[in-house]
């Protein structure tokens, strides 16, 4: 609730962050590694080009998410599960098992 009070936007950042997240193990063709997502289009994220930085300045600031420039784009990692965890459930072995008895 703090980030949010703060400035709402990085908030939104780090949810396309995680909503976008690479979240299964194998083969990927842009080379994106278990809990990261491509960025770059701030204007999907209806941010201006000003405020999508600043959302990354601000985010990468108190430690909820590292960003990578390349040639294709941003990459970006939630690296604080404080926000939103791109961890599946079969990351955690938790697919396909039977819940606990009451």
């Amino acid at each position: 609730m703090e980030l949010i009070e703060k400035n709402p936007l990085p908030f939104v950042l780090a949810y396309v962050i995680a909503n976008r997240a690479r979240w299964r193990v194998g083969f990927n063709a842009h080379g994106l590694q278990t809990g990261e997502a491509f960025l770059g289009d701030w204007r999907a994220c209806g941010m201006s080009q000003q405020q999508y930085r600043t959302a990354k300045a601000q985010l990468t600031k108190f430690g909820f998410a590292t960003f990578k420039t390349t040639n294709r784009g941003t990459v970006a990692r939630l690296v604080d599960t404080r926000l939103f965890s791109t961890l599946s459930d079969e990351a955690n072995g938790l697919l396909n098992k039977q819940p606990a008895s009451k």
